[in-house]
């Protein structure tokens, strides 16, 4: 019979894809010494949040991108495309460890989460890092975070499964002292009136992106 202790890390990374593969054998792959096995064991739609929340600290970032890529594949600035079949949503607690990573992508992949708590979320949008905050701004300006698999926000968006960026992340950010977190919300597309009035004194908010250059947008638009 195969087991956690097999030889062969091939057999022991099969074996960790398994959606039969019962917890117990589980929680042994998770501390595999071949990360490649216990990268596997985060990919695993059917691995129980508690392995998932000490992966996330998993000192392989290859492991823990995997932990924190949950429902789909990641690319910057705003990319996600789900995997088929793909059903795992990383629980808060990971997504909570992950935004404090020491690695930028990894911040940058969990602040794409709807399931990200708020208060984690408003610290990624004044990450030291600007790789990172302007990942956030893209994710605020497009509205919307990643899809969430099997998700039923709304009819509109049922299809794509996307959850909306919630006013309450855009009143702890309007005071930001980052530009493009600012700029960002007063191109979010369901900004509140009275947060867009208080950007509309600053004229650098509203300076075209080059992205943008063929979608004239402002606030004389949004206040319509």
């Amino acid at each position: 019979a195969t087991t956690a202790s097999d030889e062969s890390p091939d057999v022991r990374q099969q074996l960790a894809l398994g959606a039969e593969t019962p917890v117990d054998l589980l929680t042994q792959l998770a501390r595999d010494p071949v990360s490649g096995v216990r990268k596997t064991v985060a990919e695993n739609a059917n691995t129980p949040d508690a392995l998932l929340v000490e992966l996330a600290s998993d000192a392989d970032a290859e492991v823990r991108m995997a932990v924190a890529l949950g429902a789909g594949t990641f690319d910057l600035f705003g990319g996600f495309s789900t995997r088929e079949n793909y059903r795992r949503k990383t629980p808060a607690a990971a997504l909570l460890a992950l935004a404090r990573d020491g690695e930028p992508n990894l911040r940058m992949a969990v602040a794409s989460s709807p399931r990200l708590p708020l208060d984690a979320f408003v610290a990624l949008a004044n990450d030291p890092d600007a790789a990172v905050r302007q990942h956030v701004a893209q994710v605020i300006k497009s509205g919307y975070h990643q899809p969430l698999p099997g998700s039923r926000q709304g009819t509109s968006l049922r299809k794509e499964g996307k959850q909306l960026v919630l006013p309450e992340a855009l009143t702890c950010l309007v005071d930001s002292t980052y530009l493009e977190i600012r700029s960002a919300i007063a191109q979010h597309p369901q900004v509140p009136a009275n947060l867009l009035a208080r950007l509309l004194d600053d004229k650098r908010v509203f300076d075209w992106d080059e992205e943008d250059s063929d979608k004239p947008w402002g606030p004389e638009r949004k206040l319509r």
